[in-house]
């Protein structure tokens, strides 16, 4: 492997775990040098969230917390910037972009960031300026924001906080942001129907190996939301396997009646696994196609859909329908054949 080209190289050690690439290491020199040149062994957290400030004492006393006036004595953020950057940032500064989006502002006015290291490493909690005010914060941020981007996470909770994509194009050039992969194994969004489109900028930027799971809260959803969940449902297998959609109302009914599995032409890149979770939709709105496979039971339903154009391409579709006509938690998995 090591009289390979670079770049064919790197695609076979990018499929490689965390435990692997550190292996890899150690075997020479040039395998050292090559995975610290393409950044590819990650310090991995367990989770990066959001909380309140007069949670850190009963939440956070396995972590390091750095209130913002230490942040003043770090080197690390006086690295040089591009006069574009710099003159960017000044015309900016007036205008008060705030860094986080947050769900409710009148609690997380200045939500701490916290990454937890589990039980390999103490995990850090970082209070940055909700709005900068100059220069140095704004490098403060960036140098910050940087190395949060460079670790792996095991899951990443939006629940409360999420981070503002223009503070991200006003922070970084455009080259640094098409780089930009926030990695994490699963990821958890609180959807706020004031900033969806802040939820779609932030999946643009995020490589996730097993699951999106978005949480609606019975929040009703626009014609434009429930156009973008359906593409992501159908376009986006190839980088998300599962998707949950938590407590839907009616209005997301569409989504699944859209899907349309066994008739689309071209399903190559549904997602391989979906889940309207807790529903409670009616039973009389949902479209339901496919042969039924368990009809002796009288509340688990099981159908088997096969696509009319790819008969190879299958979907088992399971969900809960009570007495009352309500449906809970749909599954729909693709079935290899």
């Amino acid at each position: 492997m090591e009289y390979l080209p670079s770049e064919i190289q790197l695609k076979i050690l990018k499929y490689l775990h965390f435990d692997d690439l550190l292996e890899i290491r150690q075997v020479n020199r040039y395998f050292y040098d090559f995975t610290v040149k393409h950044n590819l062994v990650r310090k991995k957290f367990i989770d990066l969230f959001f909380l309140t400030p007069s949670l850190i004492e009963t939440q956070l006393s396995n972590f390091y917390y750095m209130p913002g006036k230490d942040f003043q004595s770090l080197k690390a953020v006086n690295i040089p910037v591009s006069n574009y950057l710099q003159n960017k940032w000044s015309s900016a500064i007036k205008k008060r972009n705030p860094v986080f989006i947050v769900k409710n502002p009148d609690v997380y006015r200045a939500p701490i960031l916290a990454l937890d290291g589990g039980g390999n490493f103490i995990g850090k909690a970082l209070r940055l300026p909700f709005y900068p005010k100059n220069i140095k914060e704004l490098k403060i941020i960036r140098y910050w924001l940087n190395q949060i981007f460079n670790f792996d996470y095991a899951y990443i909770h939006f629940k409360e906080a999420i981070f503002n994509p223009e503070i991200i194009k006003l922070l970084f050039d455009s080259e640094e942001i098409s780089k930009i992969k926030l990695s994490c194994d699963w990821a958890v969004f609180n959807f706020n129907n004031q900033h969806f489109n802040v939820l779609k900028s932030t999946l643009d930027y995020m490589s996730i190996t097993q699951k999106v799971d978005i949480n609606f809260d019975y929040i009703n959803t626009t014609e434009e939301d429930n156009d973008f969940i359906l593409k992501l449902l159908l376009n986006e297998n190839y980088r998300i396997p599962e998707v949950v959609l938590r407590y839907p109302t009616d209005s997301q009914i569409v989504i699944y009646n859209n899907l349309h599995l066994e008739t689309s032409i071209d399903l190559s890149n549904v997602v391989a696994k979906i889940m309207f979770c807790l529903a409670h939709w009616d039973a009389s709105k949902l479209v339901v196609r496919g042969v039924e496979i368990n009809e002796s039971s009288t509340e688990d339903k099981r159908y088997k859909i096969k696509n009319i154009h790819h008969p190879q391409m299958q979907f088992a579709i399971s969900f809960i329908e009570d007495a009352r006509g309500s449906i809970n938690n749909i599954k729909i998995d693709k079935i290899n054949s």
